[in-house]
């Protein structure tokens, strides 16, 4: 009897939803809601869509509203994410890139049902840009986010999963999942995949990151080894030097050595500079000619010339007075330095 003589079906939805205080009359309400935006979506009215899903956002915010009534509120965005109105708000994200932000909006209430128009819309975009904010929008919704890196992860997914992992490196998700993910797909059995992982971690730094690139640094494939070891250089961690500095001093391959002393200058880190200072002095002192290792030696002068520090500058000023065959070298680096530092 109440909810007969309270509710008006004639109400307009904005208008009932607003100023309802009623329980089973803002369920009606959003049960009209609900049927209003599958008729609009089949229609393709886009503009009726959007007001109704900013309608329920807004509704979703109020501070004002109790558990029930929110818990009716999202009930009805997940009822109506159907797959059949999400393949018509996909196509319409593929075709409208202004109807993107508002598919990032309700995504977080798809089921894992929702995970193959989700990869539609994946390959479909095109800026890195856009596919951060669909990785951010899936990692609110918790079905299709563990449905989706269990699928991303397994063997048969090959190539494609790194661009989800260069996508999660720009997307803003909670520290944790995005731990999770990369430790996931650090396993991943294709080789570019895992090197996506390591340019990944090196972008979200830490120990952690630390961590997972020197567990890289013995993958057996040598594109993921070279990216784990230019990842560590660009983390900027003092716990990545000891293990960039041995590789550094390590003689048996000359192609990591060099990405190795390579990354030690890049770290901009004072740690750095001892370990290239030592390569620089053990080369000369002991006069170990050919040359080898006069590229080494003179990447570790340009490394130190990346320092940003006394101890680095005063190294290579030295080499420069010296009679040493990386004098010249030594001099240009010095007077590049100085012209930076004016400009």
């Amino acid at each position: 009897l109440f909810r007969s003589t309270t509710a008006r079906v004639d109400t307009p939805i904005e208008d009932g939803l607003a100023r309802c205080e009623n329980i089973a009359q803002y369920g009606d309400l959003w049960q009209r809601w609900v049927e209003t935006v599958q008729r609009a979506t089949a229609t393709g009215d886009t503009r009726r869509v959007v007001d109704l899903l900013r309608l329920a956002h807004s509704e979703l915010q109020r501070p004002d509203r109790r558990r029930p009534f929110q818990e009716l509120a999202s009930h009805a965005i997940r009822t109506v994410m159907d797959e059949a109105t999400l393949r018509h708000w996909v196509a319409w994200a593929v075709d409208d890139p202004s109807w993107r932000p508002h598919l990032w909006e309700v995504l977080p209430f798809a089921s894992e049902t929702a995970l193959p128009v989700v990869e539609r819309l994946f390959g479909a975009l095109a800026e890195p840009s856009e596919r951060a904010a669909l990785v951010a929008a899936v990692a609110r919704a918790p079905q299709l986010e563990t449905r989706l890196l269990e699928r991303i992860a397994s063997e048969a997914y090959g190539p494609r999963a790194r661009l989800w992992v260069e996508a999660l490196a720009g997307a803003e998700v909670p520290p944790p999942l995005r731990q999770r993910w990369l430790e996931t797909l650090a396993r991943h059995a294709e080789p570019s995949v895992r090197a996506a992982v390591a340019q990944a971690a090196s972008a979200v730094g830490g120990r952690t990151a630390v961590r997972l690139l020197v567990e890289f640094l013995g993958d057996r494939e040598r594109l993921v080894r070279r990216e784990a070891i230019a990842a560590l250089g660009r983390l900027g961690e003092p716990a990545a030097i000891p293990f960039l500095a041995r590789l550094a001093g390590d003689d048996s391959d000359d192609a990591l050595q060099l990405e190795a002393i390579t990354a030690l200058g890049a770290s901009r880190l004072p740690e750095a500079v001892s370990p290239l200072r030592q390569l620089l002095e053990r080369r000369a002192r002991f006069g170990v000619g050919g040359r080898r290792h006069q590229r080494r030696r003179a990447a570790a002068l340009e490394a130190l010339a990346r320092l940003p520090f006394a101890p680095a500058r005063e190294a290579v000023a030295a080499v420069a007075a010296s009679r040493d065959d990386l004098a010249p070298l030594a001099a240009r680096l010095l007077a590049a330095a100085q012209d930076t530092s004016r400009t």
